[in-house]
């Protein structure tokens, strides 16, 4: 999967799903987000202390004199060592448009490749930025922190170096991480294997990518997430990635997330406005204003098929609801039939592989509306659980009828056995859905 060459320019729907953009309960969300469920405003790091071992302004600078945390870092881990190379410069430009100040850091990691583009100097290497505003749409002038050579931008290890670095040197109540590149859901597949990839962050040179089902996106966030506690949100400028796997393997390391059901073209996220409203000191943005922001103006203004916002606190619910479907099905054959018809009916969100990113939403409403009274409670239940958790799916045809979160519901045996494969699947772990699939797909 590649983000797509060419936004069709028709005109744009979006609906919000009726779920408030509250915390989950428990979570008075006065700016800590720390792993001590303290209610300080200050300290977010993992010694109970304010804060002395980096920058606590907005400036940039390595201070271990400032009082005074950052309200926001916003990080985004920039893998253009492949063909999205020149991105790399078109993104960076854009968020030079707003940059920091006002209590937010912006901060990027960034790799090119050798062969793809070659302005800005034609730099190939990974390089780490500070961002400032300069006015200025065709060339980057933000500095450059540091220079690392070239790095694996598909190392878990080395997402996991970039978030503790920021941490370190530029700590802020709350944190946002970008992960920019090539997306494609969920599997434990490689490169090597035929359809979706399912990672995330591909490098070229190195041959390295992040994998939600091996458990590699996990371990790249457990050492942020064991020192200040669940990132504020995770977006994925990058395809495919709005899944109901992806979502449940991050409920315990982001309150939210924002991603696409679909493809995704060059425009993805739209940085400024993102940064603007994270500035806006008034407006006191938390996760969830910040993942409504990315998803509703990615469709909005950048005319992506859709993007989807979700509380990542509902998670273990919409599981729950889910495998009691899987297993009322599987207690009893004669609902089969039902089901394979909702299935032949619901419409995916991918073009070439439908029933790999099935719309989770039109699914279930196609069994809520079927001539099975038994599934009409089941069906009611998810989408109770979605119209909690889904703080709001935009879009725009033909993807006008996405719900914000896909699932998996293909026959083909490969990836049958890569969807219950891997330490980090954990819907597998913990629903009876794959065995659903896989059921099904046996008849």
């Amino acid at each position: 999967m590649t983000r797509i060459g060419l936004v069709m320019m028709l005109g744009l729907c979006w609906t919000l799903a009726g779920c408030p953009k509250d915390p989950p309960a428990g979570d008075d969300d006065t700016g800590d987000d720390d792993a001590t469920g303290d209610d300080d405003t200050g300290d977010d790091d993992a010694t109970g202390d304010d804060d002395t071992s980096g920058d606590d302004d907005a400036t940039g600078d390595d201070d271990t004199t400032g009082d005074d945390l950052a309200r926001w870092s916003f990080l985004v881990f920039m893998n253009g060592d492949n063909d999205l190379e020149v991105g790399v410069w078109l993104d960076l430009n854009e968020l030079e448009g707003v940059g920091s100040g006002d209590g937010v850091h912006v901060l990027v990691q960034a790799d090119r490749h050798p062969d793809y583009f070659s302005g800005d100097d034609d730099w190939w290497d990974t390089r780490r930025y500070y961002i400032t505003a300069d006015g200025e749409g065709q060339a980057v002038t933000s500095e450059v922190v540091e220079e690392l050579g070239e790095l694996d931008m598909g190392d878990p290890a080395v997402l996991s170096d970039f978030l503790m670095w920021a941490h370190t040197n530029y700590p802020a109540e709350r944190m946002a991480l970008i992960l920019w590149d090539h997306g494609d859901g969920w599997t434990i597949q490689t490169p090597a294997d035929d359809g979706p990839q399912g990672a995330v962050s591909w490098d070229e040179t190195d041959g390295g990518d992040i994998s939600i089902a091996r458990g590699e996106l996990r371990d790249a966030l457990a050492d942020i997430v064991a020192a200040r506690g669940p990132l504020d949100l995770v977006g994925f400028d990058a395809c495919n990635m709005a899944n109901w796997e992806v979502a449940h393997s991050l409920r315990t390391q982001a309150l939210t997330m924002a991603a696409s059901e679909a493809t995704v073209d060059m425009e993805g996220f739209q940085y400024e406005r993102a940064l603007m409203l994270l500035r806006d000191e008034a407006a006191d943005a938390d996760g969830y204003d910040l993942a409504v922001e990315l998803a509703e103006s990615a469709v909005e203004y950048g005319a992506e098929w859709t993007f989807s916002a979700t509380d990542l606190g509902g998670m273990d619910d919409l599981a729950a609801r889910i495998d009691d479907l899987a297993a009322a099905v599987l207690a009893d054959p004669t609902l089969d039939a039902e089901v394979l018809r909702a299935r032949e009916d619901a419409r995916g969100a991918d073009f070439d592989y439908p029933d790999y990113y099935l719309d989770l939403r039109d699914f279930v409403e196609q069994l809520a509306a079927g001539e099975e009274p038994a599934l009409y409670p089941l069906a009611d239940g998810i989408l109770t659980e979605m119209d909690q958790c889904v703080l709001g799916s935009y879009s725009r045809p033909p993807m006008d009828f996405v719900g914000g979160l896909t699932v998996f519901f293909d026959f083909t045996p490969g990836y049958i056995t890569a969807y219950t494969a891997g330490d980090g699947a954990t819907w597998s772990q913990e629903t009876r859905w794959d065995e659903l699939v896989a059921h099904l797909a046996s008849l």
